[in-house]
């Protein structure tokens, strides 16, 4: 049995003022319907006032929404910064996951990565470490299930 072909999709955009925590898990409410009957998934983070958002799904639909997602009025500034085919999803048991990216974790543990913590989530550092970037989420979501 063939499997249907699978897109993930990451971009990175500005929101156009500050969101509380219970605005963006309203927001996440009004978008779980949906992911579900486009069969969408992926994990959205959050973090002064800056958005990056993984979507995976079947190329149409991840294309449909990522359109509607650049339409939207709540943020300006969307750069996509990856689009490939993948042949398993990584966010399969989420409708969109989330995270507000709050106070960053102490900079003295040995080993710490600051990529998600420092600054903006800026298109060109993204896109530099997507790979980590992608690698990182994984691990998130591997560890918080």
């Amino acid at each position: 049995m063939n499997t249907p072909p699978l897109l993930t999709l990451l971009y990175v955009s500005a929101a156009v003022r500050p969101f509380s925590n219970d605005e963006l898990i309203e927001m996440l409410q009004s978008f779980k319907k949906r992911n579900i009957d486009a069969e969408i998934t992926g994990i959205l983070l959050y973090k002064d006032q800056s958005f990056m958002q993984i979507l995976e799904g079947p190329p149409e639909a991840v294309r449909q929404r990522f359109r509607a997602i650049e339409r939207d009025s709540r943020h300006k500034n969307v750069i996509k910064v990856v689009e490939e085919p993948i042949s398993e999803r990584s966010f399969g048991e989420w409708s969109m996951g989330y995270r507000n990216i709050g106070q960053a974790p102490p900079e003295d543990i040995e080993g710490f990565n600051d990529l998600l913590y420092k600054g903006h989530f800026d298109a060109e550092r993204v896109r530099k470490s997507s790979r980590q970037i992608c690698s990182m989420i994984k691990a998130f979501i591997h560890v918080n299930r």
